[in-house]
């Protein structure tokens, strides 16, 4: 079984994501997707953990999944990626779009005021 690798078996949340971005470059998007979906049970409070499932989801048209990830991201670390507003935006309706579209430019844009910061804007 995929999950009993001993990758998988440490807590750290890279390795978790280390491997499931393995997978998916081999096109194993199944595997691939039961690793992403044990890294938030696993770390339930990590947002990127959220983040990097719900893009998945996105990447695979699976709409409403890939929301719920992404809002949890959201939810659980407001201020960093401003991906996650942009992603969620092309699958929100228009009203709820415009705000997330504006929240992911204001943050980007805040972030690129900060030089410090300015190599946290990627996947984080």
């Amino acid at each position: 079984h995929i999950l009993s690798s001993p990758e998988l078996q440490s807590d750290n949340l890279e390795s978790h994501l280390f491997v499931a971005h393995n997978y998916i470059a081999e096109n194993q998007n199944d595997i691939a997707l039961i690793i992403l979906s044990e890294a938030v049970k696993r770390f339930p409070s990590s947002h990127r953990a959220a983040f990097e499932l719900g893009y998945f989801l996105f990447e695979l048209d699976r709409f409403e999944e890939a929301t719920e990830y992404l809002r949890r991201s959201i939810t659980l670390e407001p201020t960093r990626n401003p991906k996650k507003y942009f992603t969620l935006a092309e699958i929100s309706e228009p009203k709820d779009a415009v705000k997330l579209y504006e929240t992911g430019i204001a943050l980007y844009s805040q972030k690129l005021a900060r030089p410090e910061l300015s190599g946290k804007l990627s996947r984080h």
